[in-house]
């Protein structure tokens, strides 16, 4: 049976779609290049949790994974912020940031998921029953 990779996940393919909803949204509104690279770094942080997410997957042990989605986690947090700065300035409407805000949260909370079933803590229940 063929190992699948971080592609097949529905976290890493939910972290690429928020990338790309930001990559067209920042280039097709030349507004966020007058502000000192805001489209940039708001691109730039997204494809962070992407290849966070990407990196953990493909990990050897699920200590070196689990860290790798933390930092994922933490990435979201970026995009979130940057995005509340072109909302506030009207560069993005109140549809379009709580699209983008909300695909952060649901990003967040896939990847919490995933971090707590890597835990060695959610593994102690099954590995007690099959150790007996």
């Amino acid at each position: 049976m063929e190992k699948k990779g971080f592609e097949d996940t529905i976290v890493w393919q939910k972290a690429k779609e928020l990338t790309v909803s930001i990559c067209k949204i920042t280039a097709e509104n030349k507004a966020f290049e007058k502000e000192f690279g805001l489209g940039d770094q708001i691109r730039r942080s997204s494809v962070s949790t992407a290849g966070n997410i990407a990196e953990g997957g493909e990990r050897d042990t699920r200590k070196e994974s689990i860290r790798f989605f933390y930092s994922a986690k933490g990435s979201l947090a970026e995009p979130r912020i940057q995005l509340e700065i072109p909302y506030s300035i009207q560069y993005i409407t109140s549809g379009v940031f709580e699209t983008l805000d909300s695909n952060c949260q649901t990003s967040g909370k896939n990847v919490s998921f995933i971090s707590h079933c890597l835990s060695p803590l959610a593994f102690r229940p099954f590995m007690h029953s099959i150790v007996r």
